[in-house]
């Protein structure tokens, strides 16, 4: 797809990589080990150029859903989810 991926393995990473401005988009899971997904799309929301956002959650509740987008978070999808369906998602961010 031509796309430049960076991997971070933890919010601050995150945030560090995004603060620089060469981030067009943040993907990331509404809760896992190391870190909470919320507080991650709140720390990026804050930065002067913030990155689009999108939030990945196992439950895909309708409270699942409000809290990421509260958050900041551009949009949040649901697992399990097709690769192609997130190649989309990806795609229709950028």
């Amino acid at each position: 797809q031509g796309l430049e991926i960076q991997m971070a393995a933890t919010a601050a990473q995150a945030v560090k990589l995004a603060s620089g401005g060469d981030v067009d988009l943040m993907i990331g899971a509404l809760a896992d080990q190391g870190y909470d997904g919320l507080a991650l799309c709140r720390s990026l929301a804050e930065l002067i150029r913030p990155p689009r956002s999108l939030l990945i959650t196992q439950r895909g509740t309708a409270s699942d859903f409000e809290s990421g987008i509260y958050a900041g978070a551009t949009k949040v999808i649901a697992r399990p989810c097709g690769y192609s369906q997130l190649v989309a998602r990806i795609v229709d961010l950028l």
